[in-house]
């Protein structure tokens, strides 16, 4: 195997290890963003819609992309990070039970992490957490994506 094949099958190997780590990071910053005032933003603009099923309907299209995103190149691309990102806040926001359900389990974890980081940190800023982890998920994913197609290709 030459040089160059061996330096490209490596290359692909880490843009395919990086793609997946932004998927986490994204779920991730996504997750918290739906237990802080974020959250409660996006909560309320499908609260002042006349359609209580554009939150489900958003919800469904979002999950469809991600599993179509992932299906075709079995690594996460643009769409399924930024719909990983969507998500959370967005199933938080469904009307009826299954909202309040999902509503209370992200209160429950960020309770859960402030608690956490006011141990480790001595503050409770899982606001940062959150702005923290979807910004490294953006800039990951423009980055990753740029070289994924390159050195997936060749691979």
């Amino acid at each position: 195997m030459s040089k160059n094949k061996t330096v490209k099958k490596i290359q692909s190997k880490g843009v395919r290890t990086l793609a997946w780590l932004t998927l986490g990071v994204a779920s991730i910053g996504g997750t918290a963003a739906a237990g802080t005032f974020i959250g409660d933003w996006i909560n309320n603009v499908f609260g002042w819609l006349p359609w209580e099923w554009m939150a489900p309907l958003i919800l469904a299209i979002l999950f469809i992309t991600t599993v179509i995103d992932l299906l075709i190149d079995l690594l996460p691309n643009k769409a399924a990070v930024y719909s990983v990102i969507a998500m959370p806040s967005v199933a938080k926001a469904a009307p009826g039970k299954f909202g309040d359900t999902v509503g209370g389990w992200f209160d429950a974890l960020m309770d859960w992490v402030n608690s956490t980081l006011i141990q480790w940190l001595g503050t409770d800023s899982a606001v940062g957490l959150a702005v923290a982890c979807i910004v490294a998920a953006v800039l990951m994913a423009r980055r990753v994506i740029k070289k994924s197609a390159g050195a997936t290709a060749e691979a």
